[in-house]
């Protein structure tokens, strides 16, 4: 049997997220409704393949809420992902 090793925890962009007040102030009506078609788009190739609807709650960096809700991902990411590591066993 091997020994369990934690894997670093590491922030990284993985989402892309736009705020609907923002699209309505910066772009234009055209822009803004070709970028509902293509969420449409997206959601509907995901129910498609049977994924569910994506939901998500968003902590923006001005928040008092944002260090906070990392800190309790980290947490539970460092819970919940030990990693084996391999070791050498003798042979009998």
């Amino acid at each position: 049997m091997g020994e369990f090793k934690m894997t670093g925890f590491k922030r990284e962009p993985r989402y892309l997220v736009f705020k609907l007040t923002d699209i309505q102030r910066y772009f234009c009506m055209r822009d803004g409704c070709e970028l509902v078609e293509l969420g449409n788009a997206l959601a509907a190739a995901r129910k498609k393949d049977g994924r569910p609807p994506f939901n998500a709650v968003v902590v923006e960096s001005d928040w008092p809420e944002f260090e906070p809700t990392w800190a309790a991902i980290e947490k539970r990411m460092h819970a919940a992902q030990p990693v084996k590591v391999p070791t050498k066993e003798k042979v009998k």
